[in-house]
Order: C-alpha cells, then structure tokens, then sequence
C-alpha cells in the first residue's frame, strides 16, 4: 500500500497562484459559492495552509466549467 504524502501550500503562495488579494482570499474562504466552493484551509498557529491536491481539483473543476 501506497501512502500519499499530502503537500500544504502557504497562504501567500495561493495568492500568488490565483492572483488573490488577502480580502479576496477571505472571501473565498469564508463566503463560498455554493456551485464551486474554494477549499478550506487548515491552521497552524496563525499560518493558513492549503491541501494542495484541493487546490488541483479546485482548477480542475474551474476548467470544466469554463468548457
């Protein structure tokens, strides 16, 4: 058996990744669409860090819609 390791990617770099400011950021996080809803984070301390197998299937779905 295989065990996936999972890789978090920082807030900062899903800014950069989605051109996101940190206002933008929030509300995707905490105001979702209810069609296409962004990932949750997990915390810790105070750093906000992304599942970055999430963030895939996040762009996945964005494409699919656009098609």
């Amino acid at each position: 058996m295989v065990k996936q390791v999972r890789r978090w990617v920082p807030a900062r770099k899903v800014k950069e990744r989605y051109n996101f400011s940190e206002m933008t950021l929030w509300r995707r996080v905490n105001r979702p669409d209810p069609l296409l809803p962004f990932p949750k984070p997990v915390y810790e301390g105070r750093r906000k860090l992304f599942d970055e197998a999430e963030l895939d299937r996040y762009d996945e779905s964005l494409l699919a819609g656009a098609a």
